[in-house]
C-alpha cells in the first residue's frame, strides 16, 4: 500500500490529493519501505513510482485482459495478410514477414484504435491455424512473431499511422479510389508485390498488391476530406 507523507493510502492518486490540501505544514512526500510481494507491480503516477499490490484474482484478470488484447492484435493483422503470397522470383516469405512487422508497429502506434480488420477468425482459419504445416498455421505463427518483435524492437515505420494494401491495377482502372491520406500522406515503408491468393474484399483474387505504411499527421486536408 503506498506510503505518502507518513500515511498509508489505498489509492495513491487520492492520497496525494489529500496531502496537497494539508498545505505547507505537511511533511515532504516520502516513500516508506515497501516489500514487493507476489502479485505486486510498479506503476508510474504523476512521475513517481508506486508499488501496487494485487490479489491473485486481480492479477489473473489483468493478465487475461492483456492476453486477449494481444490475441485480437494478432488476429487482425493475420486477417489483413493471410491471403497474400510472395510473387515467385520477386518477393519472399521474408518480405511478407517484414510487411506484418510494419503493420504491427502501426497497430502499436495507434494503440489499436481505429485499426481496420476483423478480430474474429473465419471457421476455416480457426481450424487450420492449429494444424502444423498448413498455410494458416505458418502465417498465423509468423504474425504472432511479428507482434512480439514489434513490442521489443524500434519502430520500422517512422511512426506511421495507416496501413494500405495498394492494388495498382484496381486504382489505375478506376475501380478503387484510395483514401486521401494515401495520396497526401508520407509513405514510410513499401513491401511487395504480393499476390492476393485469398481474394475477397476490395482486392480481386490474383491481383498484385503492395503493403504500404503512411504517416499523414502533418498533412492538411480540405474540410471533411480527412
Amino acid at each position: 500500500m503506498p506510503f505518502i507523507n507518513g500515511r498509508f493510502y489505498m489509492n495513491p492518486a487520492y492520497g496525494r490529493a489529500v496531502e496537497r490540501t494539508r498545505g505547507p505544514q505537511a511533511a515532504p512526500e516520502r516513500s516508506g519501505p515497501q516489500q514487493q510481494g507476489q502479485g505486486a507491480h510498479w506503476v508510474t503516477i504523476d512521475g513517481k513510482h508506486v508499488l501496487i499490490h494485487e490479489t491473485q484474482a486481480g492479477q489473473a484478470r489483468r493478465l487475461a485482459k492483456h492476453e486477449d488484447a494481444q490475441r485480437r492484435k494478432v488476429i487482425k493483422i493475420y486477417n489483413e495478410t493471410s491471403g497474400l503470397r510472395p510473387k515467385s522470383g520477386v518477393t519472399t516469405d521474408a518480405n511478407l514477414s517484414q510487411a506484418r512487422l510494419n503493420i504491427a508497429h502501426v497497430y502499436n502506434n495507434l494503440n489499436g484504435r481505429g485499426f481496420q480488420g476483423s478480430s474474429t477468425l473465419g471457421p476455416d482459419d480457426a481450424r487450420d491455424i492449429n494444424k502444423p504445416g498448413t498455410d494458416a498455421a505458418t502465417y498465423y505463427q509468423d504474425t504472432k512473431d511479428a507482434v512480439e518483435e514489434a513490442s521489443t524492437e524500434p519502430d520500422s515505420t517512422q511512426n506511421a499511422n495507416h496501413v494500405y494494401l495498394y492494388d495498382p491495377a484496381a486504382i489505375h482502372s478506376g475501380r478503387i479510389k484510395p483514401p486521401s491520406w494515401v495520396t497526401q500522406g508520407q509513405t514510410t515503408t513499401i513491401q511487395g508485390p504480393f499476390i492476393n491468393q485469398g481474394g475477397g474484399g476490395d482486392i480481386p483474387q490474383g491481383d498484385e498488391v503492395f503493403v504500404i505504411t503512411v504517416n499523414d499527421r502533418n498533412m492538411r486536408y480540405p474540410d471533411g476530406d480527412q
